[in-house]
């Protein structure tokens, strides 16, 4: 039992000890164990704060998710509902389509036919017209065989002469050629000029395809310069070149002809020169002779004008006059080559 029984001497000092021990703790470890107590309490409502504020922000993302979701699907049916629209559409255009070049190409060929056909029936009238016209070509050189028939016809001719719109062309001209060799000689570059308008009738006279090109209503006038630019650019006066250009852009290119014609006359006049020569399929007497003469006149300007005569069987009837680089043909034969050309000539091809 004693050794139960501490003494008290033990138990001053355990107290004394015990004492020190509190005092210590309290002024050494108390503070800093009470400071990591509420450092550690702190932190803990930290991380539960924070927990409780994640767990809030996961509720949220998961409702955007869900509402992102949703749009989503909802975006995903709105393109399915377009492409499905865009798809129908696509296919009634499709056949929309077929169905018009079905129907375009049955017209074509409708067209086409039909085109077929009529230059069928063309070429039936021109072989019949060719043949019509060999026998009247045969009949008139039998019925135009003696002089006085000869002689009756080119006086009928003289007469239609004031009627003719070749003489409307050639004084349409001769405006255009009076400006043109004015401004030739006072540039100083008239024989250039009457060089160049030279050329163009010679082109005109050995290219008929040219010629009739000029004349084509078809073909655009743009077009038509476009030919005259590329044949004659860099070739002739640059004087001669804008006249070809203005005329084309007035749309009178059709009298080009007559002007190249007419240019080269009005230069003999200037130059005091004036010649003529006349065809004829039967020698001319005194009344016929001094018609030509004044029709000669008149388009030389000139107050006398020598005239050499000739006779040409094959003309048939008729005359060819030339005045300087102008010429009035009215022979029998040149009608009737006009004739068949016109008739050849195809109406249902376009001219380009």
């Amino acid at each position: 039992m004693e050794l139960l029984t501490p003494g008290i001497g033990l138990i001053i000092w355990q107290t004394f000890v015990f004492l020190l021990l509190v005092l210590l703790l309290a002024k050494l470890a108390w503070k800093p164990i009470l400071n990591s107590l509420n450092e550690r309490e702190t932190s803990i409502q930290t991380a539960l704060d924070t927990a409780e504020k994640a767990r809030l922000e996961m509720s949220q993302l998961k409702s955007e998710n869900e509402k992102l979701l949703k749009e989503a699907r909802e975006e995903r049916d709105r393109m399915l509902r377009e492409a499905r629209e865009v798809g129908a559409k696509l296919k009634e255009e499709a056949q929309a389509d077929a169905k018009k070049a079905a129907d375009k190409i049955i017209g074509d060929a409708r067209e086409a036919i039909n085109i077929e056909k009529q230059a069928a029936l063309k070429e039936v009238k021109v072989q019949v017209a060719l043949f019509s016209l060999e026998v009247a070509e045969k009949l008139m050189k039998k019925n135009l065989s003696d002089d006085k028939a000869q002689k009756d016809l080119v006086d009928g001719f003289i007469k239609e002469l004031k009627l003719n719109s070749a003489m409307a062309d050639i004084r349409v001209a001769s405006r255009y050629v009076k400006s043109l060799l004015g401004l030739a000689v006072e540039q100083g570059v008239l024989d250039q000029v009457d060089k160049d308008m030279q050329l163009f009738d010679k082109v005109c006279t050995d290219n008929r395809a040219f010629a009739i090109m000029l004349k084509s209503p078809i073909i655009r006038h743009e077009k038509k310069l476009d030919i005259l630019t590329k044949l004659f650019q860099g070739k002739v006066n640059k004087l001669t070149m804008a006249i070809l250009e203005i005329i084309t852009k007035k749309n009178r290119e059709p009298l080009l002809p007559a002007i190249a014609k007419e240019f080269h006359n009005a230069y003999n006049v200037y130059k005091n020169v004036g010649k003529a020569s006349i065809i004829t399929a039967a020698p001319l007497d005194a009344k016929l002779r001094a018609e030509i003469e004044a029709i000669a006149k008149k388009l030389s300007d000139k107050n006398q004008v020598e005239i050499s005569e000739k006779v040409n069987k094959d003309l048939i009837g008729g005359f060819v006059l030339n005045v300087g680089d102008k010429q009035i043909d009215t022979s029998i034969k040149t009608k009737l080559r006009t004739l068949r050309t016109k008739f050849s000539e195809n109406p249902y091809v376009k001219e380009l």
